[in-house]
């Protein structure tokens, strides 16, 4: 059985790690005239203040950053 992650705690790791490279991790609120072009997430580079990727998935990401082990998964 697999730990189960919360998706704030896991949101908050992905920070943590793009925080090393001028990187942010964004929330989009459903409400937003932005939702529909960024999606839920979205990474912004702080050092040229231009958003990079859109519509992210929050566990796809977090395996390919390497913060989320094998053992876990996104509740």
């Amino acid at each position: 059985m697999k730990k189960q992650v919360t998706e704030r705690a896991l949101a908050a790791r992905i920070d943590r790690r793009l925080n090393k490279r001028s990187e942010t991790l964004r929330k989009c609120q459903r409400g937003s005239r932005w939702y529909r072009d960024l999606g839920k997430y979205y990474i912004a580079d702080m050092s040229v203040g231009a958003i990079t990727r859109r519509h992210i998935d929050l566990e796809a990401l977090a395996r390919e950053e390497g913060v989320l082990r094998a053992w876990e998964e996104l509740s």
